[in-house]
C-alpha cells in the first residue's frame, strides 16, 4: 500500500486553512474549529506530516483527547495514512496517559506500593470515617438521625471539583488562608460604604471604595478574591456610569454582598469563611486515609501526575524530552489541572516559549463546565505562548446553509464568545459541502408530550418507509427521563432504537427477587437472631414459584394459629412444593456457609440442581430445580427472541462483579454481597451498567446532548424546547466554595445553557426538527425556549413547507385524546427493548 499516495490524496482535499495547521508543524498553532470543520481529520494527517516531515518517533508525538472513542477514531484515521506506525503514536485521554506516566514510573508514584481505585461506596465509608472524629463545633459536623451526616455528599463533589480544578489540599488552604486575610480588611469598607441606602449620590463615593479595596496588601496568586471584587466592583461602575443608572451597583450587592447577624453589609464569602476552612482540613484528611487505605480516586490520575512533574524533575525532565509534539482536542474543555499538566510538559527551556503544540477548540462548543473546564484557556493561549498562530476553520462540511443560519443567529445571542474579543476571529460558518441537500427546518408545539412525541415518533416512521436509514436519524433531548418516555413511544411504534443508557441494577426486578432471597439465606445462619420470616411472604410470591395466593394465605394463616415462623410451617405443608421450597432454602443456607455467593446463585435460578431429603428415613434423595430460569427465560427463546436473559446475564455480571472489587477480589459470600447492598441501600447509591451491546444495528439514536457531542445524522428531532427544560437551574448545594474558586456547576450561566442547545443543532446534517409542548401532566403552561424567540415570524424553510403543515393537521385530527391518554397510560409499564439486544440473540 503507498501510503504517500494516500496522504497526498487526502491533503490535496483539505481546504487552504486545514493545510494551513497540517503544514505548520513548529511552535503554538491554536485552531478555531466549528462544528463540522473537519479537525478530527485536521489532527491525523498533521500527525502523518510531521513524521514526514521530520526524524521525529511515532512514539514522541502526544495526541490527547476527551474519550476513549475519539482517541480510537484517531488511530484508525491515522492507520490508513502510515500503517503500523500509528499504534506507536501516544495517543490518550487525559486520564489514561495520567495513567501511563504512573505505571512506566512507579518508584515516583504512591511509594511505588500498589493502589486500588476507590469507588463510591469507599469513598463515602472513608467520609463517614473523617466526619465522625470532627469535634462538635466543626460547621461540617452536621449529622441527622435518618439521613446521616448531611454535609457528606457535598463534601465529595467539592473535593471532586478542586482535584479537577487541580488544587491540592495545601493549595486550597492558601487561597482560602489569603481570602481571610482579604476579608478582614474589606469588611470596614464595605460596611461603610453600604451603610447608605444606595443612590446617585452614593455612585460618587464608588470610585474610592474601589480605591480602598485595590490598597488591601494580600499575596498574588492565581485565584486571588482580591482580584474578583475588584474587578466585579469596577464592571459594576462602569455599568452605572453607562446606564447612569444604580442598577449595575445594586445587582453587584446582591450577588457579593449579605447581612449578618448584627445587620452589618459584608462581603458573603466572610460567613462561609468557617465552612472553607473546615473543608480545606477534611480534604487534607481524605487525601491521607486514601493513601493509608491504598486507595486512588478517578480524579487523582491527573492530579498525581502533575504534583509528580513539579515536585520531581528528573522524571519532568524525561517526559518533556520523551514528547516532542503536542496535540489537543475539544481544547475548550480542558479542566484546570489538565491544563497544568499540560504546562508542565511544555515549559522547557529549549522551546523558549514557543513550544510544538496544536490545540483545536471551539468556545462555541464549551459544555464540559461541569468537569471543571473553563474556555479562559482558549482567549490564554495566545497570550502563554510566544508568536502563536491562530487559524479559524469555517467551512463546514456538516450541515447545510440553511441550518447554519439558523445556529448562527442562536448562538450570536451569547456575549462571552471570542468573536467578541478577538478582532482577527469571525465564525461565520460556511457550508462547503457540495453533496448536502437542502432540507427542512420545521419548529411545532403540541398540546401535551404525548402529542409531541408520537408526531416524531410518527414522522420518523415516514422517513424510514421512504427509504432513509434509520442510524442517520436522531432524537435529542436535554434529560434521559425524556428520551426513556420516548424510547417507549419509539417502541410502541416498532420503530427500532439505539439507546445507550445506565439503568440501576437494583431496580430490575430478576436482582431484586436474587436480593431478597439471599438476603433470607443470610438471615437463617446469624446465630442468635430469629429469621427473617417477613421474607419469605415475597419470596413465595415471586412468580416464577407459581404458587396460588391461596396457598400462600393458607400458610399465613396457619403460622399466625400455632404462633410458629412461616418457615416452620411450610415444613410441615401437606403441599409438596411448598414443603420443598423451605428445605430448599435451609439447604442453601447451610452452603452458604463454605460456598461462594456464585454457587448459590446458580441454585437459586436454577442453573444446578439441589439434592433434598424426601424423608428423615429415606435410602435416596429427591433433586429439586428452582423454577427462576424456566420461567422467566425459556430455554427455546434464550436464542432467538429473549432479550431479558441478555439483560439479566449484563445485569448480574456487573452486580457480581462490583461486590468482588468491594471485597478485595477475594471469595465473597452471601453475607458479602448482602452488606454490600445494604450500604448501597443506607448512603442512596445506584449501581450502574449499561444496556448497550451492538452498535452497529439499524435504528434511530436516542441521545442526551452531551453524549451527541461528536456525532452527525441526517435528520435531527429536538424535543422539549421548552426554557424550563434546557435553562433549568439545579438545586444550590449546602457546601459552596468562595467567589474567587468558580469550580462547580452552580455557576454555570444562561450562555453556557445557549452553548449546550448550539451543540444539539449542529448535529444536524439536512433535516431539523425543533418541537415542544405547552403543558404539563400537571396542567402547567410552559414557556417557549427563549433561545428560539422571534423564530415564530419566519416561515418554516425547506422545499414542503406546507406538506409538513398538512402532516400535522392530519396527525392532530387522527389522534384524538382518549387514544393518547391510553398509550400514555401504558407506557409506564412498557420495557424499553433496544434494536441491537434483538438482533444479537438472533
Amino acid at each position: 500500500m503507498d501510503y504517500q499516495e494516500i496522504f497526498k490524496e487526502r491533503y490535496n482535499n483539505l481546504n487552504p486553512e486545514q493545510k494551513e495547521a497540517v503544514d505548520t508543524i513548529e511552535g503554538p498553532v491554536l485552531v478555531i474549529a466549528g462544528p463540522g470543520s473537519g479537525k478530527t481529520e485536521l489532527l491525523s494527517m498533521r500527525v502523518a506530516n510531521i513524521l514526514d516531515k521530520t526524524d521525529t518517533l511515532p512514539s514522541s508525538i502526544l495526541c490527547l483527547t476527551f474519550t476513549d472513542s475519539a482517541a480510537v477514531n484517531m488511530r484508525k484515521r491515522l492507520s490508513q495514512m502510515i500503517g503500523a506506525e500509528a499504534y506507536k503514536v501516544a495517543i490518550h485521554t487525559f486520564h489514561s496517559f495520567g495513567t501511563e506516566i504512573i505505571n512506566q514510573n512507579p518508584e515516583h508514584f504512591f511509594q511505588g506500593a500498589f493502589y486500588k481505585p476507590a469507588d463510591p461506596l469507599a469513598q463515602i465509608e472513608i467520609m463517614e470515617e473523617i466526619l465522625s472524629e470532627l469535634k462538635h463545633d466543626n460547621p461540617l459536623n452536621s449529622y441527622h438521625p435518618e439521613q446521616g451526616y448531611t454535609y457528606l455528599n457535598d463534601i465529595l463533589k467539592k473535593i471532586s471539583d478542586l482535584k479537577r480544578a487541580g488544587l491540592s489540599p495545601n493549595e486550597y488552604l492558601s487561597i482560602i488562608e489569603e481570602n481571610k486575610v482579604f476579608l478582614n480588611e474589606a469588611s470596614q469598607p464595605i460596611n461603610d460604604f453600604f451603610s447608605e441606602r444606595i443612590s446617585k449620590s452614593v455612585l460618587k463615593k464608588l470610585p474610592i471604595l474601589i480605591s480602598n479595596i485595590d490598597k488591601i496588601k494580600v499575596n498574588s496568586q492565581k485565584y486571588s478574591l482580591k482580584e474578583e471584587i475588584l474587578e466585579s466592583l469596577k464592571q459594576a461602575f462602569e455599568g452605572t456610569q453607562i446606564s447612569n443608572s444604580t442598577k449595575p451597583l445594586t445587582q453587584w450587592k446582591n450577588d457579593y454582598c449579605r447581612k449578618d447577624k448584627n445587620k452589618k453589609t459584608i462581603l458573603k464569602d466572610s460567613r462561609d469563611l468557617d465552612k472553607h476552612l473546615a473543608l480545606a482540613d477534611v480534604y487534607q484528611q481524605y487525601q491521607e486515609k486514601l493513601h493509608q487505605k491504598g486507595y486512588f480516586d478517578f480524579s487523582d490520575m491527573i492530579l498525581e501526575t502533575v504534583q509528580a512533574l513539579e515536585n520531581n524533575e528528573e522524571l519532568k525532565a524525561n517526559v518533556q524530552e520523551k514528547y516532542q509534539y503536542l496535540l489537543v482536542d475539544e481544547f475548550q474543555d480542558t479542566s484546570g489541572v489538565q491544563t497544568r499538566l499540560l504546562e508542565n510538559i511544555l515549559d522547557a527551556e529549549v522551546h523558549e516559549g514557543r513550544p510544538n503544540i496544536l490545540a483545536v477548540g471551539d468556545d462555541d462548543q464549551a459544555i464540559f463546565k461541569f468537569q471543571g473546564a473553563n474556555i479562559q484557556n482558549i482567549l490564554s493561549f495566545h497570550k502563554k505562548y510566544r508568536d502563536p498562530k491562530l487559524i479559524v476553520l469555517n467551512k463546514n462540511y456538516r450541515s447545510n446553509q440553511q441550518i447554519l443560519d439558523l445556529v448562527r443567529k442562536i448562538i450570536t445571542q451569547a456575549d462571552e464568545r471570542l468573536e467578541n474579543k478577538l478582532e482577527e476571529i469571525t465564525k461565520d460558518l460556511i457550508s462547503a459541502n457540495p453533496k448536502r441537500k437542502s432540507g427542512e427546518i420545521i419548529e411545532e408545539k403540541f398540546a401535551t408530550s404525548t402529542h409531541e412525541y408520537v408526531w416524531i415518533a410518527k414522522e420518523i416512521k415516514k422517513f424510514i418507509e421512504d427509504g432513509k436509514d434509520p442510524n442517520k436519524i436522531s432524537v435529542i433531548a436535554p434529560k434521559h427521563r425524556i428520551l426513556e418516555e420516548v424510547a417507549k413511544i419509539l417502541d410502541h411504534f416498532e420503530i427500532p432504537i439505539h439507546y445507550e443508557r445506565k439503568k440501576n441494577i437494583f431496580d430490575q426486578v430478576f436482582i431484586v427477587e436474587l436480593i431478597t432471597m439471599l438476603k433470607f439465606i443470610n438471615s437463617l445462619n446469624r446465630k442468635g437472631e430469629k429469621e427473617s420470616d417477613e421474607l419469605l411472604p415475597d419470596i413465595l410470591s415471586f412468580e416464577f414459584w407459581n404458587i396460588p395466593a391461596v396457598e400462600i394465605w393458607k400458610i399465613s394463616t396457619k403460622a399466625y394459629r400455632s404462633r410458629k415462623t412461616w418457615l416452620e410451617t411450610m415444613l410441615n405443608s401437606e403441599n409438596v412444593k411448598v414443603k420443598n421450597i423451605a428445605e430448599f432454602f435451609i439447604i442453601l443456607a447451610k452452603k452458604a456457609t463454605e460456598s461462594t455467593v456464585e454457587e448459590i446463585i446458580d441454585y437459586l435460578t436454577g442453573v444446578n440442581e439441589i439434592e433434598l431429603e424426601s424423608n428423615a428415613d429415606s435410602l435416596f434423595t429427591e433433586k429439586f430445580e428452582s423454577s427462576f430460569k424456566s420461567h422467566y427465560f425459556d430455554s427455546a427463546k434464550i436464542n432467538s427472541e429473549n432479550q431479558e436473559y441478555l439483560e439479566f446475564l449484563t445485569a448480574l455480571q456487573a452486580f457480581i462483579q462490583s461486590v468482588r472489587e468491594y471485597s478485595a477480589n477475594r471469595a465473597i459470600t452471601t453475607h458479602d454481597l448482602i452488606e454490600f447492598v445494604e450500604l448501597h441501600k443506607k448512603h442512596n447509591l445506584n449501581l450502574t451498567y449499561s444496556s448497550n451491546f451492538n452498535d452497529d444495528t439499524q435504528a434511530v439514536n436516542l441521545l442526551t446532548v452531551h453524549k451527541s457531542k461528536g456525532l452527525e445524522f441526517d435528520t435531527v428531532f429536538i424535543t422539549n424546547c421548552q426554557d424550563d427544560l434546557w435553562v433549568s437551574h439545579g438545586m444550590r448545594d449546602k457546601l459552596s466554595f468562595p467567589s474567587n474558586l468558580k469550580l462547580s456547576p452552580i455557576s454555570e450561566n444562561i450562555e453556557d445553557k445557549l452553548r449546550l442547545f448550539y451543540v444539539a443543532l449542529t448535529r444536524a446534517e439536512t433535516n431539523l426538527f425543533l418541537t415542544r409542548h405547552e403543558y404539563k401532566d400537571s396542567g402547567k403552561e410552559q414557556v417557549k425556549l427563549r433561545f428560539l424567540e422571534g423564530n415564530e415570524e419566519e416561515k418554516p424553510t425547506g422545499k414542503h413547507p406546507e406538506k409538513i403543515r398538512q402532516i400535522k393537521e392530519e396527525f392532530i385530527s387522527e389522534n384524538n385524546l382518549q387514544e393518547l391518554l391510553e398509550l400514555k397510560l401504558k407506557l409506564p409499564y412498557t420495557e424499553i427493548k433496544n434494536q441491537e439486544q434483538s438482533d444479537i440473540l438472533k
